[in-house]
């Protein structure tokens, strides 16, 4: 190291150490000074913590001071409150006591109101069960004068010897169930009893498994029906669409005229039963009510033996396979049944939807309702509202099939309306006391309660006639109510008549025997050939007459006998029972048939000639043209099929296929019109009643025409000629000389 940095490094070392001792004095200082500041802090702290502690004295004793002063306010204001609390309090209890009495007193007004209007209820609730108990009773008593058919339940010994009734007075009652009526003091049992004759319809709610009480009803208040109305004067259609016809099967075993021939199930089966029975109730109020009677019971009391049975529409599950337009109508048969004598019982599931625009309100207002539901079953009257019933159900399966065997036969005898053929004769001032001049008329049997159905013939288009109805309709004994009310009329100087009887039985025999002095041909198990012979002769009569009328100067009978007075020119009727034996077989026979038939059916009007054609049916006549039968403008028709229905009527009126007895018949002097129609019921002559007619019609002859021998040709099958009572070979034997032939 050289002496310059030799002497530079001493210096260095001198500032260091000075330096050294710069820090050392300094560090001294640092703590005299740290020293000194402990000191002043204590002091500084004691002096502090002094001033503290006095200030802190000094605020406690001036919290200690508010705290009182706010003490004694509070204490103060307390008290006063405290005071005005139980004030108010006081007054507020004495308040809540005025209450509490008024309270108690309008309460105790309340209950005694209460209390009074409860013993007025039950004072009023007594008295009505003292008057339906009254009530009760004297109809209990009254039912003693009532067929007990009406009321007494299936479980009577009484129904063991039943016996159908034969005439009842007044519409009777129809029991459906049991009434149970309680009091405090006793249970009343009292038949429920409904009267569905001149009231209302009815109507049975239910769903599930209530449908089976509630048809079970529905099948007892149809027997109760059946045996409370006189045998034959009931008819039911059935309807069981969901059935099948299981639900009303056991009913079939009544007659085809009480039940009809099936139960009906498809839509447009339902629709037609429903359209008939409009049709029916349509006849029912324009020709037989009127404004002459208010009520079909009204009608039944004038008409006698012509008296309307009542009908049941009977439906299960409605609205089950009804159409709209059916339902609509049913509420139409529902509206104006009851006026007519018809009634809808309908047992309806209230899980169905009902048709569209169906007014179910409408059919309830029609209707007394029962309803069957899960919480119990009920009558909708406003008598018996709230009170208990037992539903009546059938009787035992023996019991029921003995009652409906009983009534069927019953009906059976019932069903044979005869309405007496004496009518005939209260008609007339005396026996043969008509003219023939305008045509003939006569009564032949009862239309509606008041009326006679009139036979006319002659008369403008009212010539001919064509008749038609099955076996057992009373066709024979129409055919012999015209000839003898015909005969009993006008005297053979005014009427002569033409019997041809086609069939193998002998109706027309009895005319022959005994000589019915009008009847100048009567065939009898006629052969097609001679009634051929007789419409010749009548063909040549026609011929004879144009010929007289033309040389006479006149167009019709009335005008030739009124110029030749001398000369008895007669009403010709041709008679042929049977007729479509003219047209068996496709022969001469047939053809020279049909063209003399319609030439006398075109042409015998003007000359006073005219034709009845009557057979059990038309199906099978085809070769007789249309031409001929529009000629015939009176129709009647007795029980016959739908399609001769429509052949002897006309193809939109099948009327005739809902006839239902014997000698009920449609009458149309309208060519077929359905407007035509008249319902009537043939008069009904016995044997024993024709015979005594036609002895006295004999007599009568007698006693008229002196030695003038009754002239009549007699063709009787097989029977040999009876050569004495043959005009032609008696008036040769009697002749002087025999006539000369040429040779």
């Amino acid at each position: 190291m050289s002496t310059k940095e030799k002497s530079i490094v001493n210096k260095i070392q001198d500032a260091v150490n000075a330096l050294g001792g710069q820090v050392n004095k300094s560090l001294y200082v640092q703590g005299e000074l740290t020293s000194l500041l402990r000191k002043y802090e204590q002091e500084e702290k004691g002096k502090f913590d002094a001033a503290f502690l006095e200030v802190e004295i000094k605020l406690d004793q001036e919290l200690a001071q508010k705290r009182n002063q706010i003490q004694d306010e509070y204490n103060k204001k307390t008290s006063d409150e405290n005071v005005q609390y139980n004030k108010k309090l006081q007054d507020e209890k004495i308040e809540f006591e005025q209450k509490k009495e008024k309270e108690k007193e309008q309460y105790n007004k309340k209950l005694n109101d209460a209390i009074g209007r409860y013993e007025k209820l039950v004072t009023e609730e007594q008295v009505e069960y003292d008057s339906i108990s009254e009530r009760l009773s004297i109809e209990c008593d009254a039912l003693a004068n009532v067929h007990k058919a009406e009321w007494l339940p299936w479980s009577a010994s009484f129904w063991n010897q039943f016996t159908p009734i034969k005439v009842i007075q007044e519409p009777p009652l129809t029991r459906f169930g049991e009434l149970i009526i309680e009091s405090q003091e006793k249970i009343t049992n009292v038949p429920a009893l409904l009267r569905i004759i001149t009231d209302k319809n009815i109507l049975i709610n239910a769903t599930g498994a209530q449908k089976d009480e509630a048809l079970a009803v529905l099948q007892s208040i149809m027997l109760r029906l059946l045996v409370t109305l006189p045998a034959g004067k009931s008819n039911f259609i059935l309807i069981d669409p969901v059935g099948l016809g299981a639900n009303m099967a056991g009913f079939m075993h009544l007659p085809p005229e009480l039940v009809g021939s099936k139960i009906w199930t498809e839509p447009n089966h339902i629709e037609q039963q429903l359209i008939d029975l409009s049709n029916y109730m349509e006849t029912i109020i324009q020709k037989y009510l009127r404004n002459n009677f208010k009520s079909m019971e009204e009608y039944n009391n004038n008409a006698g033996e012509v008296a309307e049975p009542y009908r049941f529409l009977v439906i299960t599950n409605f609205p089950a396979n009804f159409t709209e337009t059916a339902a609509q109508r049913l509420i139409s048969i529902a509206s104006n049944g009851p006026r007519t004598g018809v009634y809808v019982l309908v047992m309806r599931d209230t899980s169905m939807k009902m048709p569209y625009n169906f007014n179910l309100t409408e059919l309830e207002r029609l209707s007394t309702i029962i309803n069957h539901k899960e919480t119990g079953s009920e009558w909708e009257d406003s008598d018996f509202i709230g009170h208990k019933i037992t539903f009546d159900a059938l009787p035992q399966t023996n019991q029921f099939n003995k009652l409906l065997e009983c009534i069927g036969e019953e009906s059976k005898l019932a069903g044979n309306v005869e309405v007496p053929f004496e009518i005939v004769l209260k008609e007339l001032p005396d026996m043969w006391c008509k003219c023939s001049d305008e045509g003939l008329i006569t009564p032949i049997g009862r239309a509606g309660a008041r009326n006679l159905q009139l036979f006319s013939i002659g008369k403008g288009t009212l010539q001919h006639v064509l008749i038609a109805g099955k076996t057992g309709s009373g066709k024979s004994n129409l055919l012999h109510v015209i000839i003898m009310s015909l005969c009993i009329s006008y005297s053979p100087d005014e009427l002569e008549l033409y019997l041809i009887d086609f069939k193998k039985g002998i109706e027309f025999k009895t005319y022959a025997a005994m000589k019915l002095p009008h009847a100048k041909v009567i065939a009898i198990q006629s052969e097609r050939e001679f009634g051929l012979s007789v419409l010749q002769g009548l063909d040549a009569e026609l011929q004879r007459r144009g010929d007289l009328f033309r040389g006479s100067g006149v167009q019709n009978l009335k005008e030739y006998r009124a110029i030749n007075t001398d000369i008895k020119m007669r009403r010709i009727v041709l008679l042929v029972d049977e007729f479509h034996e003219f047209f068996s077989e496709n022969d001469q026979i047939e053809s020279q048939a049909i063209r003399l038939l319609d030439r006398l059916v075109r042409q015998g009007r003007a000359f006073g000639i005219h034709a009845i054609l009557a057979s059990q049916a038309l199906t099978g006549v085809y070769n007789l043209s249309r031409g001929t039968t529009d000629q015939m403008a009176i129709r009647i028709a007795l029980q016959c099929s739908e399609a001769d229905s429509s052949l002897i009527l006309g193809n939109d009126n099948s009327s005739a296929r809902l006839l239902s007895r014997p000698g009920e018949a449609i009458y149309n002097d309208a060519n077929g019109l359905i407007e035509g129609n008249t319902l009537f019921q043939t008069l009904y002559l016995s044997d024993e009643s024709r015979n005594r007619y036609l002895s006295e019609l004999h007599d009568r002859y007698s006693a008229t025409y002196t030695n003038a021998a009754i002239q009549q040709m007699v063709f009787e099958g097989n029977a040999p000629s009876n050569l004495e009572t043959n005009a032609l070979l008696n008036n040769l034997l009697s002749s002087p000389e025999w006539p000369q032939t040429k040779s």
